[in-house]
């Protein structure tokens, strides 16, 4: 299964996500993609990552479930005008916390 990371998706119906990250349950440590809608409420949604990941069939060709439109350092992307994903290079993530013993105001 590819790399799913933060990012601006496709789902194969037309509407655009936002992945905010991974997550693992607690109990079966299966992965989540954790994503937000990017249309009517803006909503949080979870799914399976493997599912994220998956390619379906529509109107008899395989199509990537959802494809990676771009952000943050993600290698879940869809080669142009076919079903398949490619990788793309991976990017370290940004260290967003303050550094250690400093205080937040």
């Amino acid at each position: 299964m590819p790399k799913i990371g933060p990012g601006r998706y496709r789902h194969y119906k037309g509407n655009e996500y936002t992945v905010l990250g991974v997550a693992r349950h607690s109990e079966t440590q299966e992965e989540f993609v954790v994503y937000r809608q990017e249309y009517g409420d803006r909503g949080l949604w979870i799914r399976p990552a493997a599912m994220f990941a998956e390619t379906v069939t529509v109107d008899g060709v395989s199509v990537a479930r959802f494809s990676h439109l771009g952000g943050k350092g993600s290698s879940h992307q869809k080669e142009e005008g076919s079903g398949h994903r490619v990788s793309a290079p991976q990017q370290e993530p940004e260290n967003t916390l303050p550094p250690a013993g400093s205080r937040l105001l």
